[in-house]
């Protein structure tokens, strides 16, 4: 067989894709033909140069497509994971919320509740939200990983606030109930003499002192009630006042200074103008009773503080 015939065939020889009679002539003549035995040599190693080269990359791409894989189901076990820990604090969180609310109402009994951060200011501002940031980071938290799949990086961070904020909430929601940045405070008349539930000695004190009803002639009638309660203290104050027909006002001036005999209280008047202070005990009650006679004006002003 010639060289030229053979040198087509070596290729197919070397990947072994000849026939059995081709395979046989051509390693005939290699024993035979320097010339072609070079040939066939620099064909072989080019075609083990070439084979070794395309077992590299594809080693290679598998190798990065394992890691991949291996990121991906990492990042998925770590993603549940943390949405697991998300879905936990939001519920766990909502219900000690829940409960801290209405615990603190139940202990308290406010009957007009309003947000009342007394002198603490800022603390007990921080102290009405705290206990309520863990739930709101966890739901954040949950949402990102849920909705926002291209800013899942962004749950990692919540998580990291989410940590001490549970920390912080926690001590805070004691606190909440110890020290509650809510009082019982209303100005509608319609509520006149209506004040909370567990202060009967201090309703016995006001009953003997305050009108029992705002009197039907009077003008520019003003009435404000507080009650705050921790678990240190108590605070209520109470007052009202309102201008009366001269005939009407002379009537409880004079009331209210016979009263003054029984209540070892003592009157400074000037110019017209009177106020009465004393003191109800054994509730140990601070009463005013303050006049004006010039506009026919009285006002009754009632406040108590205990110590626990």
């Amino acid at each position: 067989m010639k060289c030229e015939i053979i040198k087509d065939l070596l290729p197919l020889y070397i990947e072994n894709l000849c026939s059995e009679a081709s395979r046989i002539e051509i390693e005939n003549h290699l024993e035979t033909c320097k010339e072609c035995q070079q040939e066939y040599t620099q064909l072989r190693q080019d075609y083990i140069s070439k084979t070794s080269s395309q077992t590299t990359e594809d080693f290679l791409e598998e190798k990065a497509l394992f890691d991949k894989s291996k990121r991906e189901i990492k990042e998925s076990f770590v993603n549940k994971v943390i949405k697991k820990f998300f879905t936990v604090i939001s519920i766990l969180g909502s219900f000690i919320n829940v409960a801290m609310v209405i615990i603190t109402f139940i202990i308290y009994q406010y009957k007009y509740p309003k947000l009342y951060f007394k002198e603490l200011g800022s603390t007990q501002i921080l102290i009405l939200i705290l206990p309520f940031l863990p739930t709101i980071l966890a739901l954040i938290g949950r949402t990102i990983i849920w909705k926002c799949k291209k800013y899942k990086f962004l749950s990692k961070i919540v998580l990291v606030g989410t940590i001490p904020a549970i920390l912080a909430g926690g001590f805070c929601t004691l606190f909440f109930m110890l020290i509650p940045p809510v009082s019982s405070t209303t100005k509608n008349l319609s509520n006149y003499m209506k004040i909370d539930g567990d202060t009967e000695q201090f309703e016995s004190c006001v009953n003997s002192f305050f009108p029992n009803q705002i009197p039907v002639s009077a003008k520019q009638a003003d009435y404000f009630y507080q009650r705050y309660s921790s678990f240190f203290e108590e605070e209520v104050n109470m007052e009202a006042s309102w201008i009366l027909t001269p005939l009407e006002y002379d009537t409880i001036k004079q009331q209210a200074l016979e009263l003054r005999q029984f209540k070892n209280s003592h009157l400074s008047e000037s110019g017209g103008n009177g106020t009465i202070l004393g003191t109800l005990q054994p509730e140990n009650v601070t009463i005013v009773f303050e006049y004006n006679d010039n506009i026919k004006k009285v006002t009754y002003r009632a406040y108590t503080t205990k110590n626990y």
